[in-house]
């Protein structure tokens, strides 16, 4: 496949992937208030914590479901056989056993954590069942995870999407229908493990319309699980340490200074944390693409990886600059003057951050999807063991503002280091995926932007130079992700195409 056709492809797939979480936002901003009303503070709380549980047991999967995909993004366009089958029947026994430890797990904690609230006797009696049916439900998340991997992995996002909408959206507006008359939690709680249930039948339904042999039944093989294992061990490091990493500065901040200064922290890096949902949905598409151009032709892996990085760089380079022009504005609107005030520039330093860690994930995948997961988990841990002592010193001398800045400084360290390696993979099929001005563009002009927003705020200039600024600011890193990172031959094909042009 030309490469023109591979960046084509992972945009549309990157599409599809953003349209699926964007799309239920609308419902969920919706729903949320109507089901706070209907259950009441209590039960709505614990319909929160059964989201958390639903969330966090989809990543129970312990990188099976990523392995999987790499494993059939790899086959040869003709392997739709006997290894096609051996693939996917281990990936389900490998998710099934799974789903069976964290069922299991689950229902010996339900009484125990159902306890640990102090609820009231009913309330209590309610969520223990709630998180019976969720542990019961455990396997049928899992299977989910491993069947959109299948499809991930043939590259049919639009399939993936077609069932992952459907599901999101039934997750808020099933419980919503059933509150009216049932507002008890193991009713809501039911409607949405039956919404998972029938999400696993489409997924099954899915993956038999784009490989119709598949469901012919064959033994698991432990050689084809043995490297699935290796590979989603080192994913597996990957989810834990940001979680960990955003655990401790939250104690960190708690320990050392007050619990207010945890809530200046914490609040903008929700708000600026969303821009990773640009890389979670570019990356998820970009993975198979780079394992099938890396095992078919190396030589075309340069300029995708190159693309998948603009990419990014041009959703997420932009979006910050207008953060950080915008928090003086948004935060004191948000959180009221006397909070914000600190949040602001916890704020600013944290979107430079996101941005290089966005940009970061076109070298983690790459790595990932090329056999590198190992070396990228082993920089993960070294990095979290610096940063966790950091981010306890700053913590104690300069508070929130000083855990963002050593946040923002893992964040452009770890980008760096994983889109050289990333580079130095590439080369070894003989053609680089950045050149020096390339690379001295990718530090320079984000670097000038926010210097720019940021020298203006403290300049205190009027808000139409402010506003200005901000503009040519952004124009400027569009242009040169256009120009400088794209080559011009991919530039005229998305032209013609865009023009109508065969």
């Amino acid at each position: 496949m030309r490469r023109g056709a591979l960046t084509g492809r992972l945009l549309r797939d990157g599409g599809w992937n953003l349209a699926g979480l964007l799309l239920p936002l609308p419902v969920a901003v919706v729903a949320v208030p109507c089901l706070l009303r209907g259950l009441g503070d209590a039960r709505f709380g614990l319909l929160t914590l059964a989201w958390a549980v639903m969330a966090y047991f989809t990543l129970f999967n312990l990188g099976l479901g990523r392995a999987s995909t790499r494993d059939i993004a790899a086959l040869p366009a003709e392997d739709s056989g006997e290894r096609l089958r051996r693939i996917v029947w281990t990936s389900l026994a490998g998710h099934a056993a799974l789903g069976a430890v964290g069922c299991v797990l689950l229902l010996g904690l339900s009484g125990p954590l159902a306890s640990a609230f102090r609820l009231e006797p009913a309330l209590e009696s309610e969520f223990r069942t709630a998180l019976m049916l969720l542990a019961v439900s455990v396997p049928v998340l899992l299977l989910t995870s491993a069947l959109s991997a299948v499809l991930e992995g043939f590259g049919r996002f639009d399939l993936v999407n077609a069932v992952r909408l459907p599901a999101s959206l039934w997750t808020y507006a099933a419980p919503l229908a059933v509150v009216s008359w049932s507002p008890g939690l193991p009713a809501v709680i039911g409607i949405i493990v039956l919404g998972r249930a029938l999400a696993l039948l489409a997924y099954v339904a899915a993956v038999g319309r784009v490989a119709a042999d598949v469901w012919h039944p064959i033994t698991p093989s432990v050689e084809v699980l043995r490297p699935m294992v290796a590979l989603g061990f080192w994913v597996t490091v990957g989810t834990i340490v940001l979680p960990l990493m955003a655990a401790w500065d939250r104690f960190a901040l708690g320990v050392q200074m007050s619990a207010e200064a945890v809530g200046h922290y914490a609040a903008p890096y929700e708000v600026v944390t969303k821009l990773w949902g640009i890389s979670g949905a570019l990356m998820s598409a970009a993975f198979p693409v780079f394992t099938s151009v890396w095992t078919s032709d190396g030589r075309h892996a340069g300029p995708v990886l190159r693309h998948a990085a603009a990419a990014l760089y041009m959703a997420a380079a932009p979006a910050g600059v207008v953060l950080v022009a915008a928090s003086p504005l948004l935060f004191p609107w948000w959180l009221g003057d006397a909070f914000a005030g600190d949040a602001v520039p916890v704020a600013q330093f944290l979107t430079i951050g996101v941005v290089a860690s966005v940009l970061a994930q076109a070298g983690l995948t790459f790595l990932q999807a090329t056999g590198r997961a190992g070396w990228v988990g082993r920089l993960q841990v070294s990095e979290t063991l610096v940063y966790l002592v950091a981010v306890w010193f700053a913590a104690g001398r300069w508070g929130a503002s000083g855990v963002a800045v050593v946040w923002s400084v893992r964040a452009l360290v770890d980008c760096v280091a994983l889109l050289v390696a990333a580079d130095l993979q590439v080369r070894s099929a003989g053609v680089p995926a950045f050149t020096r001005d390339q690379w001295v563009g990718l530090l320079l002009v984000p670097a000038i932007a926010f210097a720019v927003v940021l020298g203006a705020q403290a300049a205190e200039a009027g808000a139409g130079l402010r506003t200005a600024l901000t503009c040519a600011a952004v124009v400027g890193t569009l242009a040169w992700g256009w120009w400088g990172l794209i080559d011009r031959k991919t530039r005229t094909g998305w032209r013609l195409k865009l023009q109508g042009t065969p």
